[in-house]
C-alpha cells in the first residue's frame, strides 16, 4: 500500500474513531480495533506521523492493562506494537539532530 493510501485509511479511520468515541465506551472492543486500525494508518504513512500512531497505542494500551490478562494476544500486539512505534520515533529524532548538527557545521 502506498503511501497516499496510507493517507486516505487514516482519513476514513479518523471518521470512525471519532463516532465510536461519541457511541462506544473507552473500553469496548470494536472501539479498540477502530484506533489500533488507526494507529496502524499512521505507522504506514512514516516519519512524521509516528507521533500520532504512539499517542493511539499509548490510550489503547492503558485501557488493554485494566481490562485484559497479561497474556492476551490483543495486548501483548498492542505493546509490541507501541515499543516498536517508541523506536521508530527516537529514531526520527536521532536522524534530525544529525541533519541539523551537520547543518551547522
Amino acid at each position: 500500500m502506498g503511501n497516499g493510501h496510507y493517507g486516505r485509511a487514516a482519513e476514513l479511520l479518523e471518521q470512525v474513531f471519532r463516532i465510536d468515541e461519541e457511541t462506544l465506551a473507552s473500553e469496548d472492543p470494536d472501539r479498540l480495533a477502530s484506533q489500533h486500525k488507526l494507529a496502524e494508518a499512521y505507522i504506514g504513512m512514516g516519519n512524521g506521523h509516528y507521533g500520532r500512531a504512539a499517542e493511539l497505542l499509548e490510550q489503547v494500551f492503558r485501557i488493554e492493562e485494566n481490562i485484559l490478562a497479561p497474556d492476551d494476544s490483543n495486548r501483548i500486539i498492542s505493546q509490541q506494537l507501541l515499543e516498536e512505534v517508541r523506536r521508530r520515533i527516537e529514531a526520527e529524532n536521532d536522524a534530525e539532530s544529525a541533519s541539523a548538527s551537520g547543518e551547522t557545521t
